[in-house]
C-alpha cells in the first residue's frame, strides 16, 4: 500500500511563515552590510577632507611666508650680488713709475691671495699713508677679509681725497656698511654717490638702495 504524502493547510502556512522569516532576516543582514559599508565610506570621506584642508593650509603658509620674503634677500645676499672688487690693472694710470710693492700688491689681490697682497701694501702704506691708490687696494683686501669696520676708515680717507676716488670709495663705502647691516649709513652713502650723477654708479646705486629699503623694512 503507497501512503501519499499530502501536506495540509497548516503546514503549507507554517512553510510560508519559515520562508518569509528567513528573507527577512536575509534583508536585515543585507541592510546592515549596506549601512556598514556607507558609515565607512562617510569616514574615509571626512579623513580624506581632513588631510586635503590641512594639505591646503599648509600649502597656504608656505605661500604666504614666500609672498612675504620675496624680493627681500638678507644683508648677506644683497652683499655679494652687488660686490666686485676693484680692478687694478697694471698699467694702472699709465705710468710706469709704480712702486714695486704696490704692483706685487695688485697682483697678488688680483690672485685672491689677500693676506700677502696686504703684507706687500702695508711696507708701502707706512711711507705714503695719505696715497689714495694705496688706500683703496687696502680697502678692497680688508672687505675681502670681512674686515669692515677697517674698510670704512680707509674708504672715507679715500672719499676725501675726491677726483672719481669719490665715486668709487662711496659705492664700497656702501656696501661696507651693507655687510654690517647698518642700512641707514648705507643708504646715506648711496644717496651721496646718485646725487653725483655719475653714469658708472647712478644706476647701480639706485638699484641698491632700492634693494637696501626692502630689507630694512622686514
Amino acid at each position: 500500500m503507497t501512503t501519499k504524502n499530502n501536506t495540509g493547510p497548516l503546514e503549507e502556512l507554517l512553510d510560508r511563515i519559515s520562508e518569509k522569516e528567513l528573507d527577512s532576516r536575509r534583508q536585515e543582514k543585507y541592510d546592515r552590510l549596506v549601512a556598514a559599508a556607507r558609515r565607512k565610506k562617510r569616514l574615509k570621506k571626512r579623513w580624506l577632507s581632513g588631510i586635503a584642508a590641512v594639505t591646503v593650509a599648509a600649502c597656504l603658509t608656505i605661500i604666504i611666508i614666500t609672498t612675504s620674503t620675496l624680493g627681500k634677500p638678507d644683508s648677506s645676499e644683497l652683499y655679494k650680488s652687488f660686490y666686485s672688487p676693484h680692478h687694478f690693472p697694471v698699467e694702472y694710470r699709465g705710468t710706469d713709475s709704480l712702486n714695486s710693492n704696490f704692483l706685487e700688491a695688485i697682483r697678488l689681490h688680483s690672485e685672491g691671495k689677500v693676506d700677502q697682497a696686504e703684507k706687500s701694501l702695508q711696507i708701502i702704506l707706512v711711507e705714503d699713508i695719505n696715497n689714495p691708490d694705496y688706500m683703496l687696494l687696502m680697502s678692497q683686501i680688508l672687505m675681502q677679509q670681512e674686515k669692515y669696520d677697517s674698510s670704512i676708515a680707509y674708504l672715507k680717507r679715500v672719499i676725501e681725497s675726491g677726483g672719481s676716488y669719490e665715486r668709487t670709495g662711496l659705492w664700497y663705502l656702501a656696501l661696507s656698511y651693507l655687510a654690517m647691516e647698518d642700512y641707514d649709513k648705507c643708504s646715506e652713502a648711496l644717496d651721496s654717490l646718485i646725487d653725483l650723477r655719475d653714469s658708472g654708479f647712478s644706476k647701480q646705486a639706485m638699484k641698491l638702495r632700492r634693494k637696501v629699503k626692502k630689507v630694512n623694512r622686514k
